[in-house]
C-alpha cells in the first residue's frame, strides 16, 4: 500500500483538506478567525482536497479489482492449459503403449527368424 505513490498522495491530501477544513471550522468558532467573505470559502477548497483524495482511493481500489479479474482469467486459461495437458498425455500413454506392443511383436518376430535361419 505505501509504495504506491498515488496512495500516497490521496493521504496527504486527506489530511491537508480534513485538518485544514476542521481546523477552520474549530478556529472560527472560538473567534480566533475574523475575517472577510472571501475567507469562509476555505472549508470548500480545504473539503475538495478530501474529495480528490476519496476519489484517488476509489480510482486504485477499481484498478485492483481489475488487475484481480485479469488475473482471475489468465488462472482460467492456465487451468484450461493443464487439462488439455492431461488430455494429450493420456494420448501419448496409448500411443507408447501401442508402439510398445508393436516393438515386442517385431522383436519375437525377429527372434523366429534368427531361429529358423540359424
Amino acid at each position: 500500500m505505501w509504495r504506491d505513490p498515488w496512495m500516497i498522495v490521496a493521504i496527504i491530501l486527506f489530511i491537508i483538506g480534513f485538518v485544514g477544513t476542521y481546523g477552520y471550522f474549530i478556529l472560527k468558532a472560538f473567534g480566533v478567525i475574523n475575517s472577510p467573505v472571501w475567507m469562509s470559502y476555505i472549508p470548500i477548497f480545504t473539503s475538495s482536497f478530501v474529495i480528490l483524495s476519496i476519489a484517488v482511493s476509489i480510482g486504485k481500489s477499481v484498478e485492483k479489482v481489475s488487475r484481480i479479474d485479469r488475473v482471475e482469467q489468465r488462472l482460467d486459461k492456465v487451468v484450461e492449459d493443464v487439462t488439455d495437458i492431461k488430455v494429450d498425455i493420456k494420448e501419448i500413454k496409448v500411443n507408447v503403449s501401442s508402439n510398445k506392443e508393436s516393438i515386442e511383436r517385431l522383436n519375437s518376430g525377429v527372434e523366429r527368424l534368427n531361429t529358423a535361419v540359424f
